[in-house]
């Protein structure tokens, strides 16, 4: 997933970058070649990514950006849809919603044996020196 693109957890829109906790859910660092799909509906929808409720495509200003933009253009001439229009509400940061999914996130983490420290004085021990975060 692109880190824009958005699932649907607890009736809310998460963009996938927002639950990156570096346990159970990493964004990868070097990719080679990524190749994107989008659909597109006649309004936004939620469907199913490999069997996750996400978003469809949303326009946001950027289908010029595509490589296929003037068959777009070339189908749909008359396009009047508006931008950025959600069927659900996007979660944004310091929502309390994202907290308590992330919360979640971290329990399930946590019951697949990834473990979190919540130890404000965490440091690192290399060759018998304790080096502070």
């Amino acid at each position: 997933m692109s880190p824009r693109h958005a699932l649907l957890l607890d009736g809310v829109f998460v963009p996938a970058e927002l639950l990156v906790n570096a346990q159970a859910i990493l964004q990868a660092e070097a990719v080679d070649q990524v190749d994107y799909f989008h659909l597109e509906f006649e309004a936004h929808e939620v469907i199913l990514a490999e069997g996750t409720p996400a978003e469809s495509y949303v326009e946001y200003d950027n289908r010029h950006g595509f490589h296929n933009a003037h068959e777009f253009a070339a189908l749909y001439p008359d396009d009047t849809r508006p931008s950025f229009g959600y069927c659900l509400p996007l979660v944004e940061p310091g929502m309390p919603e994202l907290a308590m999914i992330r919360a979640r996130l971290f329990d399930w983490a946590a019951t697949l044996g990834h473990s979190a420290a919540a130890d404000p004085h965490l440091h690192l021990v290399i060759d018998a020196t304790i080096v502070a975060a």
